[in-house]
């Protein structure tokens, strides 16, 4: 019986991460995302950054649109310059960034700065 009970058990979270593995594994490793909506959760803050490779930074999704994350730019003194699509564009004595900005899941987003 118990056996029985753990191969259903099995079975059933292959099914999850095999329907579910695309939103998981989009951003790569999802565990520094899980770091970063626990977070997003517990503390006050808007905006939390992700460890890796490329600087990204974990928003919750509100109405506000990219409201929070444009706030958090301009207290690292990066002005708001413009929008094209997902892709934000600050500057900084004289120098530029573009900010991709991407849905995680439905409550969050991913903002990924180029290179």
């Amino acid at each position: 019986m118990i056996k029985r009970m753990i191969l259903i058990f099995i079975a059933a979270l292959a099914l999850f991460l095999l329907i579910s593995s695309l939103t998981i594994f989009q951003e790569g490793n999802p565990v520094p995302l899980a770091i970063g909506m626990v977070k997003l959760q517990t503390t006050d803050e808007s905006v939390v950054g992700i460890p890796g490779k490329t600087k990204r930074y974990l928003v919750r999704a509100t109405s506000e649109g990219d409201q929070p994350f444009l706030d958090f730019m301009n207290s690292k003194e990066w002005s708001f310059k413009d929008q094209a699509g997902a892709s934000l564009f600050f500057t900084k004595n004289n120098e530029e960034l573009a900010v991709k900005g991407a849905m995680y899941t439905r409550k969050y987003r991913v903002y990924t700065f180029g290179q």
